[in-house]
């Protein structure tokens, strides 16, 4: 099928803006605190109910304990803390802004990776971000 990837990612633009809109107005209505609550509650059944499905209840058999809670430490910050912040600023900026300053999180990434682990970036990489801001901007 022609331009498949280009319909790909206008479908993936159109559900970002369009989600960014509802969590909004989601947000506006209650809090972002208790939107999040809400999210991960049903997030989580529907997860553990799909996973007994499709795995058991051994789902991840050469798993040791500390890499279970290493996943459950980064999914409590990154789902918990760090979408509950992102909420709070659909509230305190709108969706716009909001959305505009989560599409700096790779280069800014990469850019602590060049600061604190003197990983280098590339011309290709460089290039490829300095298109991706251009086209947010």
């Amino acid at each position: 099928m022609p331009f498949l990837g280009e319909l790909a990612a206008l479908g993936t633009a159109a559900c970002w803006a369009s989600g960014s809109l509802l969590f909004t107005i989601a947000a506006r209505r209650t809090d972002a605190l208790a939107l999040n609550q809400t999210r991960i509650t049903l997030a989580a059944i529907v997860l553990a109910v799909l996973t007994l499905f499709t795995h058991g209840v051994n789902w991840a058999p050469q798993a040791e304990t500390r890499h279970l809670v290493l996943l459950l430490v980064s999914g409590w910050f990154g789902l918990t803390l760090g979408d509950w912040a992102y909420f709070g600023s659909f509230v305190d900026l709108g969706p716009r802004i909001a959305t505009l300053l989560m599409a700096l999180g790779p280069p800014m990434t990469a850019l602590l990776a060049l600061a604190v682990l003197d990983e280098p970036l590339g011309s290709l990489a460089l290039a490829g971000m300095a298109l991706t801001l251009g086209g947010v901007v």
